[in-house]
């Protein structure tokens, strides 16, 4: 339910492509990301078990929640602990977690190697499709479409 509305935001910001960020007229959701969501289901479907499509994305799930966690760290070092970013135990908790995190990593990618690297690949070609819709300049930030209500 929650990537429909990511493609959406993207659209809107002109990062994806513009048809995904239209809102259907009368239950004002999102329609054409949530058929593009549906489609890329559906081909995930037919081309693995649930197993093999879980496992492709727990890699790649548990390594952004450790970017996450990184983040603050990195947060906290950059403006100071007054960031509203606090946690307790800091440093230790988070270094903890991250050090728990690697392991699991290492763990999920000894067993699974080839959906670790699929799961990884996937995310790689979306730094690809990024890099395909803001060429040229004409994607900022600074623009972005209206939200229609």
């Amino acid at each position: 339910m929650a990537a429909p509305r990511v493609y959406y935001a993207m659209a809107r910001d002109r990062l994806f492509f513009s048809a995904a960020a239209s809102i259907h007229p009368r239950f004002g959701t999102p329609a054409r990301a949530t058929m593009l969501q549906a489609i890329l289901a559906g081909i995930l479907v037919v081309l693995g078990s649930f197993g093999q499509i879980v496992a492709y994305f727990i890699f790649v799930t548990v390594a952004f929640i450790g970017l996450t966690v990184a983040g603050v760290v990195v947060l906290r070092k950059r403006n100071g602990p007054g960031t509203g970013y606090l946690v307790t135990g800091y440093p230790i908790t988070p270094l903890a977690f991250l050090l728990l995190i690697a392991v699991l990593l290492f763990l999920l990618a000894a067993d699974k190697p080839l959906q670790a690297f699929i799961g990884t690949a996937v995310v790689l070609l979306g730094l690809s499709a990024y890099r395909l819709f803001s060429q040229g300049g004409s994607i900022t930030r600074e623009r972005p479409v209206p939200v229609q209500d």
